[in-house]
């Protein structure tokens, strides 16, 4: 399938700039006056450690600035002109938002400067029309949650599991279709559009999710966004090493829990990164690895009538049928690089790449009653890479590009009979089409491929009038490219029996 959209938003805001950025990168934007008089030729400078060297721009003749493109972080935003005060604000940006500062400069008669600092709790300014919550990885690591995509996500108001398979629901819409982004790079998988995990848990810098009134240049959604940002690299070196403990066994068993696996699994995580080139090129990179393992079962169900133990026995109708218990593992290996590039004050590059490669046994497709229905190995490589550029052309007009890929493959998955004894699936009207005998597909030496392509490209120009305000008028274009690539067959032999009664003996 491959689609082509072409899309053109004009946004006319008061003060306001714009809300979504292709890198997940934040605006400052504001009006300076002196006793109420709009206050021309002020330098607003932008300074910060997410910043390779300061960013500045000067106020208009309507005394209207913005300065595009700052990475999420702490920032000290100062203005300075010739003969009045200094003024300095201290504030918290964060991901595909806006902060307004108006400023209105004193005389210099003596000197003195003066500094604001900003709630860093009120992360979300008052002009916002957007419906979000930006959730910091540190608040992650004090509560007693899971720090995976999902659970995050899920702190986030609007937001519930309530979906097929516990999927999340955003706003209401369909589970699978919210938007879900890593570094502003769409990470949905393009059949039932959940997000993968491409993402080190150690190398999260803050999630956003929204979940209303959202900016359309998102596009490819009905119910959300989420957009998880990494870590970049700096000019000091910085690094972390992490390792997370589970034990099957630590958790309490269900009533139908046969066998639980006494095993302490590992999860190691490890983040370094900093300076090639000082205020130039950072570098950032990032590793994960986990061999777990557990006791998988087939599904429990209940005895119905006519059922029948290893001796031959009638089991009474209702009576717990006990499941088959078999090892299985799962081994994840997750890599991620990404490099910054201040060409100069006004032109940025950023290049990342992340690769996971996972390795399973003994998985399940549905709800599976014997061994003969597991298939033994399977592998999940995906990738995903994205370069981007966004530049300050002049003081008012503002670009950005970008493209990136997606290459998700899994392998060895479905039956390897093909005969119709052995390759045909059964399945059980009376336990919820519970399957047995078979595997559901039929293996293919080249697997399946879920890929996708993406090429945007996006202007702005920053418009400042006497009479009207301030303006961003914004146009765009995007091109996305998705293939799903299998040789599909449902089960081995082509044939599914629909068995109404199924005497279990053993």
């Amino acid at each position: 399938m491959r689609k082509i959209i072409v899309a053109v938003v004009v946004v006319l805001m008061a003060a306001t700039g714009a809300l979504a950025q292709t890198m997940a990168t934040s605006t400052v934007t504001g009006k300076v006056t002196a006793d109420g008089d709009v206050l021309p030729g002020v330098m607003v400078t932008a300074t910060s450690p997410r910043l390779q060297g300061p960013r500045a721009t000067v106020t208009d003749a309507n005394g209207a600035y913005l300065i595009p493109f700052l990475p999420p972080g702490e920032y000290q935003v100062t203005f300075a002109m010739s003969g009045m005060q200094s003024y300095q604000e201290n504030l918290t940006l964060t991901a595909d938002m806006t902060d307004t500062i108006n400023v209105d400069l004193k005389l210099a008669a003596v000197e003195g400067e003066i500094i604001v600092t900003a709630d860093k709790n009120m992360t979300a300014p008052i002009e916002a029309t957007s419906v979000s919550m930006n959730i910091n990885q540190s608040l992650i690591d004090e509560l007693p949650t899971g720090r995976t995509y999902e659970a995050v996500t899920l702190l986030a108001p609007g937001v519930n599991a309530g979906g097929p398979n516990d999927n999340l629901v955003i706003s209401g819409a369909m589970s699978y279709d919210s938007l879900y982004l890593v570094n502003g790079m769409i990470v949905n998988e393009n059949l039932r559009g959940q997000p993968h995990d491409l993402y080190i848990e150690e190398a999260i810098e803050e999630t956003t999710v929204f979940t209303g009134g959202i900016s359309a240049e998102y596009g490819n959604f009905t119910g959300g966004v989420v957009n998880m940002l990494t870590k970049s690299g700096s000019n000091e070196f910085k690094g972390s090493f992490r390792t997370t403990l589970t034990n099957e066994s630590w958790t309490e068993p269900t009533p139908f829990t046969e066998e639980q696996d006494d095993t302490i699994n590992p999860t190691y995580e490890a983040t370094f990164g900093g300076r090639i080139w000082r205020d130039k090129l950072w570098f950032f990179t990032a590793g994960r690895y986990a061999d777990t393992s557990a006791i998988g079962q087939t599904e429990p169900g209940l005895a119905r009538e006519g059922d029948q133990d290893a001796a031959g026995n009638w089991i009474p109708e209702g009576t717990p049928i006990t499941p088959i218990t078999y090892p299985t593992t799962d081994e994840n290996t997750r890599l991620e690089a990404k490099l910054t590039w201040a060409i100069n004050q006004n032109h940025r590059m950023v290049g990342s790449y992340i690769d996971v490669d996972r390795q399973a046994t003994n998985t399940d497709f549905g709800t599976v009653m014997d061994l003969r229905s597991l298939i033994p190995d399977r592998t999940y490589p995906n990738t995903l890479l994205a370069l981007n550029y966004n530049g300050v052309i002049t003081e008012n007009f503002f670009i950005e590009a970008q493209y990136s890929e997606k290459e998700y493959t899994f392998l060895g998955g479905g039956s390897r009979w093909t005969d119709i004894i052995n390759g045909t699936l059964l399945r059980d009207r009376r336990r919820g089409l519970a399957r047995f005998w078979s595997p559901t597909f039929r293996y293919q030496e080249g697997g399946e491929s879920r890929d996708h392509e993406l090429w945007t490209l996006n202007g702005s120009y920053f418009l400042s009038t006497g009479s009207t305000g301030t303006h961003e008028l914004k146009a765009g274009y995007e091109y996305f490219d998705e293939v799903r690539r299998v040789n599909n067959y449902q089960n081995g032999s082509d044939y599914r029996v629909y068995a109404y009664t199924t005497i279990i003996r053993g």
